[in-house]
């Protein structure tokens, strides 16, 4: 009896033998552990391969592990240790993987090994707390933003005897090619021409720089070179860049403006996504395409100008730009018609069309009157001709403007025509003779809604004296738009006008040297005196007016009225966030080393505002949009509490409608007893340590 349990054991065992090979694979066979640390040998080398999450303080790596040397550390062996303070390296080691040492937070101290020859990507992923790395002299292979996100890092440095890279002003600079390929918030860029192309992803999540100045000769800035910089709000770009790669700026959030040489030929996808605070961009002139999302997510976008070059337009906006009003195209209609574009979103196909570039020289024959105008209108382009018929015009310079009008209230300019005789004089016909004009008409007939008026300047010692002008409206006739005079009126302008102008309409101004109707007075706002602000009587206000005193957590916007020469304006302030709330479970409990991934979502949020997570010490572990936020908080050893927070656009924590910060606490207890902490280490050595997420 005895034998036969015996050998039902022994049985028993070698079928649990053969499930946990056969579950870690012959690779995992040959795993081993040394404290902490896990460790594979193969080929007479070992490389440590993972470190228990609750490592903490300073831990030595040794030079030798089950009896060979420790030659690599393996991509995101470190990764998630986030109680170390102190990292020992031995000089046997050669190769340091993508992101090994990610995410280990307290990480102060940590010096490469002379006989380093390969960093990884991402190596010290936001290792906050780590302040100065020295590159050794046989590293001869730099991964990509190897210190991303290393927000205290103030000094990279090389040592001179490495061949293949130098350091200048905290910056890693490849010496064949002349690529910065490393950078921190503390860099300064060598101005001496020897840097030729900023390197993908150098710069990227430097949090703490404000301003670049890319020195003269570099031609191109890699993928990601900028990428996360959401402190920068100056930068200068030489003229002779050629290439901006994709990402480049993306989520600079305080960039208003990008001033960009017209040298440069191409620009990568999604190089100005996210970019906040971005208002308006001029692409530069030598560019041919223009890539998808250029300009996705950028919510306060109001106009883009397009230069005359570019042949074919990618998808631009992708509905993440809610206030673009304008766009500029810098050549004709007959141009744009050639241009090859991909389909667009409400944002491109509702904007203002306007061609600023173009230019058109038209002659009459019977009067000899030679013409000459440019684009500055708006709509689809078509075949249609706009016909124009002017009669009495005065001596003296002369023009003709026509406008779309009564549309959104607002004026905007057709045309500003310019009429000069052969010697290139303003034209100076009789009284009562007829001219006619023909020209193309770039956008859509609607004869309802425009108008139009000739005015005639004299102008004596610089100044205008007398305005003469008539007004009419434009009605379709055989394919054509015909200017039909209706009035002609003679106003003289006042002194205090200054003569800057004039209107048919009489409550503006008197006619025959009446007074003006103009009126100035100070906007003061809770004892602030904000500027002068010009009204007409009984009308509109004509200054723009100033912003809005801001108020925290709302939007501000000016209410007036105007009874005759009484102008009252008082702020008015909304509560965008107002119905807004926040969605995620305020507690948790999971088992020791169970990897955990918690999402928030969020409800009546306006555009512009964002769900952000942070740890305990605050630090900001992940950033989403206006729906959402999720991050991977990773094996879980200790109790820890995260805060989701929404904030605006400056960073301000949104308020409810009890004016309350919008933010809710999430506490996670981890079940840590015995047992449990014995199950996680079986589950470890098999890989089955379970994941659990925390949802609203």
């Amino acid at each position: 009896m005895k034998t036969a349990r015996k050998g039902a054991a022994l049985l028993l065992a070698c079928l649990l033998a053969l499930c946990a090979a056969s579950l870690c694979g012959g690779q995992r066979a040959q795993a081993a552990s040394d404290g902490p640390l896990t460790y594979t040998v193969r080929d007479g080398s070992a490389t440590v391969t993972k470190c228990v999450f609750n490592a903490a303080g300073t831990l030595e790596v040794p030079a030798e592990l089950g009896g060979a040397p420790v030659t690599a550390i393996a991509d995101e062996a470190f990764y998630g240790c986030g109680e170390l303070k102190e990292i020992l390296l031995p000089e046997t080691l050669l190769f340091i993987g993508e992101r090994a040492f990610g995410l280990c937070f307290t990480l102060q101290r940590l010096i490469l090994p002379e006989s380093l020859q390969r960093l990884g990507t991402a190596a010290f992923f936001k290792c906050y707390a780590l302040k100065s790395m020295r590159i050794p002299a046989q590293t001869a292979l730099i991964g990509a933003c190897p210190f991303s996100e290393c927000t205290s890092l103030q000094s990279v440095t090389v040592d001179p005897e490495n061949p293949v890279y130098y350091s200048a002003g905290n910056c890693v600079i490849e010496r064949a090619s002349g690529t910065l390929t490393v950078g921190c918030s503390f860099s300064e860029i060598p101005q001496d021409g020897s840097i030729t192309a900023i390197g993908e992803s150098a710069f990227e999540y430097c949090r703490e720089m404000t301003s670049v100045t890319v020195p003269a000769g570099v031609t191109s800035l890699g993928d990601y070179a900028f990428a996360g910089c959401d402190a920068l709000t100056a930068l200068q770009l030489p003229e002779g860049l050629r290439q901006i790669g994709a990402y480049a700026f993306y989520n600079c959030a305080q960039m208003r403006a990008f001033d960009l040489p017209d040298s440069v030929e191409t620009i990568g996808a999604y190089a100005f996504c996210n970019c906040d605070r971005l208002t308006s961009l001029e692409l530069p002139e030598s560019l041919t395409e223009i890539s998808e999302y250029l300009l996705y997510l950028c919510p306060r976008l109001l106009r883009v100008t397009i230069p005359r070059s570019v042949r074919s337009i990618g998808r631009l906006f992708n509905d993440g730009c809610t206030l673009m009003t304008d766009i500029y195209y810098k050549g004709t209609p007959e141009d744009w018609m050639r241009v090859q574009i991909a389909q667009q979103d409400t944002e491109f196909n509702d904007a203002v069309l306007h061609y600023i570039g173009g230019t058109c020289e038209k002659s009459d024959a019977a009067s000899g009157v030679a013409l000459a105008f440019e684009y500055g209108t708006f709509g689809t382009p078509n075949d249609s001709t706009l016909h124009l018929r002017v009669e009495t015009v005065a001596q003296g310079d002369a023009r003709f403007s026509a406008y779309k009008v009564n549309v959104d209230g607002a004026q905007h300019a057709l045309y500003e025509i310019h009429m000069e005789d052969d010697a290139g004089n303003s034209y100076q016909p009789q009284d009562g003779k007829l001219v006619t004009v023909w020209i193309p008409l770039p956008f859509v007939i609607e004869p309802e809604s425009y108008g139009a008026m000739f005015i005639h300047h004299r102008k004596q010692d610089g100044t205008t004296e007398r305005i003469k002008y008539s007004t009419g409206a434009l009605r379709v006739e055989a394919d054509c738009f015909v200017f039909e005079v209706t009035s002609f009126s003679d106003f003289a302008v006042c002194s205090d006008d200054q003569g800057n102008h004039a209107d048919t309409d009489h409550d503006h101004i008197c006619d025959l040297c009446g007074d003006s109707l103009v009126y100035t007075v100070d906007l003061i706002v809770d004892g602030e005196n904000l500027g002068p602000v010009t009204y007409y009587y009984n009308d509109t206000i004509v200054s723009a007016l100033p912003p809005v005193p801001a108020r925290p957590g709302y939007v501000g916007a000016w209410e007036f009225t105007i009874t005759g020469a009484v102008l009252e304006i008082r702020p008015v302030y909304t509560n965008p966030t107002a119905q807004a709330e926040i969605l995620v479970q305020p507690a948790a409990t999971v088992d020791y080393r169970t990897r955990v991934t918690l999402t928030a979502r969020a409800n009546g949020v306006p555009d512009g505002d964002v769900l952000v997570l942070l740890d305990a010490d605050g630090r900001e572990l992940a950033r989403g949009n206006s729906e959402t936020v999720s991050c991977e908080l990773g094996t879980l050893t200790a109790n820890q509490v995260y805060t989701v927070k929404l904030i605006d656009p400056d960073g301000n924590v949104c308020i409810d409608a009890a004016e309350a910060p919008l933010e809710r606490t999430v506490t996670v207890t981890v079940r840590s007893g015995f047992l449990q902490r014995l199950i996680a280490f079986f589950k470890g050595l098999f890989g089955r340590n379970g994941q659990v997420e925390i949802g609203p």
